[in-house]
């Protein structure tokens, strides 16, 4: 709508013409029934914030009862209109209202207040920030220090306050209790570094969350100590403790007499503690230079061996699968034992490497006078004995292995007798004398052994130079008696005989003359070997006193006497030291019709009142035969 201006002409009195014109109208509207409102310049440009503001502009800009069709006006400054002059008339110069100064509104007012507020904390938030530039925020602990608005100079004369009087005190359950002070650690600190280094690690751009926030810095590597000092103090302080602490219990296995099966006990954790881990735990606490170290369970000495170890689980595996073996010993596929469930279990243990050990089979062997019999059997040419640490890694083997039995056992020749004479056994009940070998059997009608022994038999005479022969040939057993003495013949011509030896067993077999029988005399010397070349009797088959006394109980009067020498295939051959008067043919001459007239007497046998005396005795007042 286009402003209207009132044009007042000079002539008052004269009628009033109103015209239109683009001049400026004045802020004050004569006669107008209506009031446009008047624009500002810096409403215009100006956001409506708020609600409230935003009715009051609608309430300021509603439009006047004019043609919608005019344009807008432009906002022009509002100016106090000027005092009239004289040559005015007052009538033509009073507004219809009171003119007022122009008042700013709530709006604008709440604005400035924003506005004011926010660069007040824009400032102080800047001042904050340039504050703890060079301080620290509170709630700030720096290496367990409260570093609280301090500056780096502070902190670090805090630090190097509290290095230099560092002591730990290091407690755990049921009385463990340990102060250590930080010199005797070789404790050592950089407390400028540190505190420089915390003060770089802060954010002063952000120091208002971080008021909200607490902070704990841990400096590293600023902290050194002897590490190798800490452990050997804490080393003896825990030593002591363990001594009456109770230590961990490892997992184990045993047989359950139950179950007939071995199971395993779990591990227990006792209340000894681990040296180890608590020198850990304070040389951490130290190089943060904590004060305080309280030791959980997680410092406790822990088992070695746990129900999950392999080793231990494997070796119960082994033993119950071993528990499962049938397992027999036998001598030459004979059983001489059959060893059961509980019996094997008592051998078994589990040992602290968690290794199966197998340790009860020796001592079982030992007492087992059956397997000791079995073993210790002789065949016609060997001497056996039973190997008892041979059977028992046998055995040990069958289990290790789980291969079960039966199991052989083991022997060891200890000797090798002579060949057996070709056809002894087929000749049934006789006593078998071989010259050769200078060994003697006795064989059972069976054609088994019954008893065995080496023997001298007649050799070189030194004193007369001449062989005194054992005769060859088949013979038998005149008579038994006991405490006996041999007088040899007078050959020296001085009317005495050439020897008296004392015998306790005398059993002739040719004129009451040649016979066997024992010779105390010779136990210096031996049996058997060669021991007839350089010390032979005077044709007597000569004997352990043992083995005579053995034989005497087993011989009877009439049992067949075959004696013999034998080439090195083991052939018998009777030589030729036959005697004169005897039948040297393959039969058998009956004992009864042998006589003491058909071979030369060479020895006398007269019995003695000294059948009391030792062996020793009369050997010491007798020659030797």
């Amino acid at each position: 709508m286009a402003d209207s201006t009132i044009s007042t002409p000079e002539n008052a009195d004269s009628p009033a013409e109103v015209t239109e014109t683009t001049a400026p109208e004045s802020p004050i509207q004569a006669n107008s029934t209506t009031e446009a409102p008047v624009a500002q310049p810096d409403e215009a440009s100006q956001p409506i914030d708020d609600a409230a503001d935003a009715s009051e502009v609608a309430a300021e800009a509603e439009p006047v009862a004019e043609s919608t069709a005019a344009p807008a006006p432009e906002p022009l400054e509002t100016l106090k209109p000027e005092a009239p002059t004289a040559s005015e008339p007052a009538s033509a110069m009073a507004p219809a209202t009171t003119w007022q100064p122009p008042t700013s509104t709530p709006r604008k007012r709440r604005r400035l207040i924003r506005r004011c507020i926010l660069a007040a904390l824009v400032a102080a938030y800047a001042a904050g920030g340039w504050f703890f530039s060079t301080h620290f925020t509170p709630r700030t602990m720096v290496d367990g220090v409260d570093a609280s608005l301090m500056t780096s100079e502070q902190l670090s004369t805090a630090l190097l306050t509290r290095s230099l009087t560092y002591e730990q005190h290091i407690t755990g359950e049921n009385g463990y209790d340990l102060t250590v002070k930080g010199s005797d650690m070789g404790l050592s600190f950089d407390g400028t570094k540190v505190a420089e280094e915390a003060l770089a690690r802060t954010t002063p751009a952000l120091w208002l969350p971080s008021i909200f926030t607490p902070q704990n810095m841990l400096i590293d590597g600023n902290v050194t100590l002897d590490e190798e000092a800490l452990s050997g103090i804490i080393q003896k302080a825990t030593e002591t403790y363990n001594a009456e602490a109770e230590p961990p219990t490892n997992a184990k296995a045993h047989y359950d007499e139950e179950s007939k099966q071995f199971v395993i006990d779990n591990e227990a954790v006792g209340t000894a503690l681990d040296a180890a881990k608590i020198s850990e735990q304070s040389a951490v606490a130290a190089k943060a230079l904590k004060g305080d170290v309280i030791l959980d369970d997680s410092a406790l000495l822990q088992p070695a061996i746990t129900r999950e170890n392999d080793e231990l689980v494997g070796a119960v595996k082994q033993a119950n699968a071993a528990l499962d073996l049938p397992l027999e010993v036998q001598a030459d596929g004979k059983t001489i034992a059959t060893i059961d469930r509980d019996l094997m279990s008592t051998w078994m243990a589990v040992k602290d490497d968690q290794k199966l050990d197998i340790f009860g089979v020796y001592k079982w062997i030992e007492d087992n006078p059956a397997l000791i019999d079995a073993g210790n059997e002789d065949d016609d040419e060997h001497v056996w004995e039973l190997d008892k640490q041979g059977t028992c890694d046998a055995i040990h083997e069958a289990m290790d292995n789980l291969t079960g039995g039966p199991v052989e056992i083991v022997r060891n020749c200890i000797e090798t007798k002579p060949p057996v004479t070709p056809g002894a056994k087929e000749r049934g009940r006789h006593i078998d004398i071989n010259l050769t070998t200078q060994y003697v059997r006795f064989y059972d009608s069976d054609g088994k052994v019954i008893w065995e022994s080496y023997c001298v038999t007649g050799g070189w005479d030194w004193e007369y130079q001449e062989m005194h022969y054992t005769p060859t040939g088949t013979f038998a057993i005149q008579t038994k008696e006991t405490n006996r003495v041999l007088v040899g013949a007078d050959r020296n011509g001085d009317n005495k005989p050439d020897y008296e030896s004392f015998v306790y067993y005398w059993m002739p077999f040719l004129n009451y003359d040649y016979g066997l029988h024992d010779a105390t005399w010779r136990y210096d010397d031996g049996f058997g070997g060669d021991v007839y070349t350089y010390y032979g009797s005077h044709g007597c088959v000569n004997l352990p006193y043992a083995k005579a006394e053995e034989l005497f109980g087993l011989v009877n009067v009439g049992d067949p006497v075959y004696i013999h020498y034998s080439d090195d295939n083991g052939a018998s051959w009777y030589g030729g030291n036959t005697s004169e008067n005897e039948d040297t043919s393959t039969e058998e001459q009956p004992a009864e019709e042998q006589t003491a007239e058909e071979t030369s007497s060479e020895d006398a046998v007269v019995e003695t009142d000294e059948s009391t005396e030792t062996g020793e005795d009369v050997a010491a007042e007798t020659e030797d035969e």
